[in-house]
C-alpha cells in the first residue's frame, strides 16, 4: 500500500518530519506517552544524530510499557546510551515534579492504549488536559507540541473532542496551532501540532 500513496499514508508521514526539524535545534524531548517505544527510539536517534548532551525523557504508568519499550532499544539500537534516555514510571500530568536539562523544546503525545496490552488501560480526558497545560508552559519558545488522538474508541473520542476544546481558545499570539486528519478514513488519527511563539531577538540598538 505504501507504493499507491507514496507522501502520506499514515500519520507519522507527516509527524515525524516536524519532529525531525525541531530537533535540529539544542533541546531536549518528552515522550510523553512511551507506549511501546517505537517513537522514543525515532527521537532518541534524533537527538544523538544532531545533539551532545540533550536528553530524552519517557513517561508512562505501566511496567508493561517500560520493560516493551526497553526491550525495543536493545533489539533495534545496541549500545544505545542509558545516560541519554531517562524512563519515568509516572503519569504524564505530573511533570512539574521532575527537572529537565536544557530546554525542552518537543513534547510528544500518541494518546491511547498500549498496542498489545489492555485496552481498558487508556489515557483520560482529564490527566490529558491537566499535563497539556503543564506542557505549554514547560516547552521553549520556538518549540511544538505533537499530540495524536485515537477517536476510534469512546474515550479517544471524548478525548479528541477535550483536546480541541481546549486548544481552540488558546491565544493565537503565542501559539500556531493545527490540526490534521485522513477525512475519508472513519474514525482515523486526528493530529495535532501546537508551536510556541519564538522569543524576540535581543535589540542591538539599545
Amino acid at each position: 500500500m505504501r507504493k499507491d500513496f507514496p507522501l502520506f499514508q499514515t500519520h507519522l508521514d507527516f509527524v515525524r518530519p516536524f519532529w525531525e526539524k525541531i530537533l535540529d535545534q539544542e533541546g531536549s524531548v518528552i515522550d510523553a506517552t512511551l507506549g511501546n517505544g517505537k517513537d522514543a527510539l525515532f527521537l532518541y536517534r534524533l537527538i544523538r544524530k544532531n545533539q551532545s548532551d540533550a536528553k530524552l525523557y519517557a513517561f508512562d504508568i505501566q511496567d508493561l510499557a517500560l520493560e516493551k519499550a526497553k526491550e525495543h532499544f536493545d533489539s533495534e539500537e545496541p549500545g544505545w546510551l542509558e545516560e541519554s534516555v531517562v524512563f519515568f514510571k509516572a503519569s504524564h500530568d505530573r511533570f512539574e515534579d521532575f527537572q529537565f536539562n536544557h530546554p525542552v523544546v518537543l513534547i510528544v503525545y500518541n494518546l491511547g492504549f498500549l498496542p498489545g496490552g489492555d485496552k481498558l488501560k487508556t489515557t483520560m480526558r482529564k490527566t490529558t488536559l491537566d499535563s497539556l497545560e503543564s506542557a505549554l508552559s514547560l516547552i521553549a519558545p520556538g518549540g511544538m507540541v505533537s499530540l495524536t488522538c485515537y477517536p476510534g474508541h469512546e474515550e479517544g473520542a471524548e478525548e479528541e473532542k477535550a483536546v480541541y476544546e481546549f486548544l481552540k481558545i488558546c491565544p493565537k499570539d503565542t501559539f500556531s496551532i493545527t490540526r490534521h486528519e485522513f477525512v475519508n478514513r472513519l474514525k482515523a488519527p486526528v493530529v495535532y501540532f501546537i508551536q510556541k511563539k519564538c522569543q524576540k531577538a535581543p535589540d542591538s540598538t539599545t
